[in-house]
């Protein structure tokens, strides 16, 4: 919960990168989070009005989808490991 609330702040949901410190900019623009929202914007017809030149910026749908992946296949097999050792007990 800590975590995503971390990723979530960190993002660009609340404040256009535009409006940050360029250290900040850079983390908020490969957060996984910021892709998602780019993509919910794009959807909803009000796509993104700050220009980034990070690749997840500029392709939103395709960096959304592989950090889905990557964190699906490295929460799963943590998660079945906890589940089958709490159900040992």
């Amino acid at each position: 919960m800590l975590m995503s609330m971390a990723f979530t702040v960190l993002s660009n949901a609340f404040v256009p990168l535009d409006g940050l410190p360029r250290w900040l900019q850079l983390i908020a623009e490969w957060n996984p989070i910021s892709a998602v929202v780019s993509v919910c914007r794009n959807l909803w017809g009000k796509p993104e009005t700050s220009v980034s030149s990070a690749l997840a910026a500029q392709y939103p749908v395709p960096a959304a989808l592989v950090a889905l992946g990557l964190m699906l296949a490295v929460v799963a097999p943590l998660a079945a490991r906890a589940y089958h050792r709490a159900a040992a007990r």
